[in-house]
């Protein structure tokens, strides 16, 4: 059985499986920490939103990411009714390659099993998602290596609905909840990356729990 890491920082999760550094992944945690903090201290504290994104991606370039694709990918309701989880899958899947596919959907079938191991982190990133006006903003998407360096494919979603459990986002409805999705792609520079980290892991220490959590799923 394969092993997978789910790191959560807030709402945005990234999995990976073994083969991804422990230093690789706290790379990432540690400046989506920075630059999602930095977002919402602009006013923007949809995660969901245009302007988060935007934000949020200028905040990710100045930490040293390389952006390869920013963009919207649209807008409003599918066909028919489906689960939020069913709505990312559906956006998700056809960015990523077959062996991040069958991650994803791994990690989502894992999510509805009734001992999932992993529901103290699903309710600390539920608790991050849900958002005021009955509005939903999270994210997730493969961490992988390239390069040596950690490269992420995250998938920013905007849902018109609010719920008190993550358990809602497995549930169908009448109609599928309105909602936005946004791409971005980047590649760390590990170098640049390295000339600030001490000082960036200093002063988020303090903070560290209540912003990033971790848990393996066995897929």
């Amino acid at each position: 059985m394969a092993i997978i890491t789910l790191t959560a920082v807030d709402s945005s999760v990234a999995f990976s499986d073994a083969s991804v550094p422990q230093r690789l992944r706290d790379a990432w945690s540690y400046t989506a920490t920075f630059a999602q903090a930095a977002a919402r201290a602009r006013g923007n504290a949809d995660a969901g939103s245009e302007g988060y994104f935007h934000a949020v991606t200028q905040e990710f370039q100045e930490l040293g990411w390389n952006i390869t694709d920013a963009r919207t990918l649209g807008d409003g309701p599918p066909a028919d009714a489906m689960a939020p989880a069913a709505i990312i899958s559906s956006i998700l899947q056809p960015w990523l390659p077959g062996p991040q596919q069958a991650q994803l959907a791994g990690v989502l079938d894992a999510f509805q099993r009734p001992d999932i191991p992993a529901a103290n982190l699903l309710d600390f990133i539920w608790k991050k998602a849900s958002a005021s006006a009955g509005k939903t903003g999270m994210a997730m998407g493969p961490l992988t290596v390239v390069g040596g360096t950690p490269n992420i494919t995250m998938i920013y979603f905007g849902f018109d609905f609010a719920a008190n459990s993550w358990r809602s986002l497995f549930e169908d409805g009448d109609v599928s909840p309105a909602v936005s999705a946004r791409k971005l792609e980047m590649n760390l520079n590990m170098v640049i990356y390295d000339s600030f980290a001490d000082d960036l892991i200093a002063k988020l220490s303090a903070g560290k729990q209540e912003h990033i959590a971790s848990a393996p799923i066995d897929l």
